[in-house]
């Protein structure tokens, strides 16, 4: 399966430029075997939120589906500036901002860890 099909973006045209640029990240990682593994495992929604946008990465079947908003029963939610966010898709650590605040995170923080490789440029 191409990394294309991996990461499906709901109805681009309207996806916020956080949607855009997190399905875009996942996407170009997707071309690795072993996130590949991971994207496969995974189960289950993240919800992001930056500002006022707000995504859910849906894992489920080998894919990432980027929704639009905050799908219901999503098992981890991570919230925080689109410039947090960006530093910690740059690889700058995602443990300072959280400790410091600028990252707040809710439910299962397994499931975090294991999406986090996928968010890094």
């Amino acid at each position: 399966m191409s990394s294309e099909a991996r990461v499906i973006i709901d109805d681009p045209p309207s996806m916020s430029l956080l949607g855009l640029l997190m399905g875009s990240i996942i996407e170009r990682r997707a071309a690795q075997p072993e996130i590949i593994k991971r994207i496969e495992k995974l189960r289950g929604g993240l919800v992001v939120e930056a500002g006022t946008m707000t995504i859910t990465l849906l894992f489920a079947e080998g894919k990432v589906t980027v929704l639009r908003g905050a799908a219901e029963g999503a098992r981890a939610r991570v919230r925080g500036s689109m410039n947090a966010l960006l530093n910690i898709s740059l690889g700058k650590g995602m443990v300072g901002p959280w400790l410091s605040g600028r990252i707040k995170t809710k439910g299962s923080l397994l499931m975090l860890l294991r999406v986090l490789p996928l968010m890094r440029a």
